[in-house]
């Protein structure tokens, strides 16, 4: 598990996930996993917010099915995700 402190993001790559759908969705989950397991990533390398401020050990799991939604929002996820704007190089 993950060292107390700051957020680690420069050891740390964090994602979000919905619930499975590809268009749009009812919630999200924060993952992470260690930047230096990323050339061989494995399912079983990831984390999952478990609630708190992310800065314990403890504020991570490693049961995505008992993360804890940092989004709840049915049927409308998709409208607080903003696509990259290339043209503007902004989200």
């Amino acid at each position: 598990m993950r060292p107390h402190g700051r957020e680690n993001s420069d050891k740390y790559v964090y994602a979000l996930s919905n619930n499975g759908f590809w268009d749009n969705g009812d919630n999200l989950i924060l993952g992470c996993v260690a930047r230096e397991k990323i050339r061989n990533l494995k399912s079983a390398d990831w984390e999952y917010y478990a609630g708190g401020d992310g800065l314990e050990s403890q504020n991570w799991i490693q049961d995505m099915n008992r993360a804890k939604l940092v989004l709840d929002s049915p049927c409308t996820v998709q409208k607080f995700i903003r696509p990259h704007d290339e043209s503007q190089n902004a989200f």
